[in-house]
């Protein structure tokens, strides 16, 4: 744990190898717990934000948040995320175009791990937030796989509100953005029965209150 930690300090131009090794560590429950807690969870996400700016290299970037990804797969590592939500929502909001597949799917797949985190924890703010950042970075997608974990996320955001006011709330936050409900029309209106055009269909369904 400690050399991952040094070799975190890498210059940007050569710690492609280490993140990639950390996005793999993390998926191991006992590493993630290691990584993840206390002091060194927070030097963590510290390191990452390093490599979460804007000029980073798209390659640092993505494991980045592939990283933030498979770190909310076990207990810890979820509740480090919670700690940083704030930031963690920021990153959503400002990662903007272009960007690539494997960048696009990093985006929407952390969205939806921050979605399932929030709604197990019962964060109603948070969960707010999140769909504001789910109606932001939806539009901005244009892979077939990033768009759907986007929707996914929506959808389980709207679901899993504590009640029908949070939920109707939700919804007037959804359709106060026009770009978001645009895309939503334009999805579920779509010819083919893929994934992405049912999940569309089914948010639009869950949005009548």
């Amino acid at each position: 744990m400690q050399v991952l930690k040094q070799l975190l300090q890498w210059p940007q131009d050569i710690v492609f190898p280490v993140l990639d090794i950390v996005r793999l560590a993390v998926r191991n429950a006992e590493i993630n717990s290691d990584l993840c807690s206390g002091i060194m969870g927070d030097q963590l996400i510290g390191h990452l934000q390093r490599f979460l700016v804007s000029h980073s290299l798209t390659a640092n970037q993505m494991l980045s948040l592939r990283i933030l990804c498979n770190m909310l797969s076990h207990p810890e590592g979820e509740a480090l995320a919670i700690r940083h939500k704030d930031y963690l929502l920021s990153v959503v909001f400002d990662i903007t175009p272009p960007f690539n597949k494997q960048m696009q799917i990093a985006i929407s797949t952390l969205l939806l791990n921050l979605a399932v985190a929030f709604n197990r924890t019962r964060d109603s703010l948070s969960r707010a937030r999140a769909v504001v950042a789910s109606s932001v970075i939806l539009p901005r997608l244009s892979d077939s796989e990033a768009l759907f974990r986007g929707l996914v996320a929506l959808g389980t955001l709207i679901w899993d509100a504590d009640t029908l006011q949070d939920k109707t709330e939700l919804i007037e936050s959804v359709n106060s953005s026009k770009e978001i409900v645009t895309l939503l029309d334009k999805l579920s209106a779509g010819s083919s029965m893929d994934k992405v055009t049912q999940c569309a269909a089914q948010v639009s369904a869950l949005m009548q209150v």
